[in-house]
């Protein structure tokens, strides 16, 4: 399981409730070619393949072209991807 770098230069946490059945939100995150449909501070998504471990993903966010990797992918549960944006890399829980 990949864990959090507690000690990296930079830690960011957010948490939000929704209001949805999992399932619903499940596949709202997991369809990143779907993305700037829902979530204004993407402007372009498109992945590699389905979603699974290895298959990667390029977003356009806040002028930025970020390309990730999943990592990590328990269906229905847990997903992590890293990011590359300007030389700096970062994962994503």
């Amino acid at each position: 399981m990949h864990t959090i770098d507690t000690t990296a230069p930079v830690v960011v946490r957010l948490t939000t409730r929704i209001d949805a059945p999992l399932a619903t939100v499940w596949s709202l995150h997991t369809d990143v070619d779907d993305w700037p449909a829902w979530n204004t501070g993407v402007d372009r998504a498109r992945a590699d393949g389905p979603m699974a471990v290895g298959t990667g993903f390029t977003w356009l966010t806040h002028g930025m072209t970020i390309t990730s990797t999943v990592r990590e992918l328990v269906p229905g549960k847990r997903i992590v991807w890293d990011g590359t944006v300007q030389g700096i890399v970062a994962p994503h829980h």
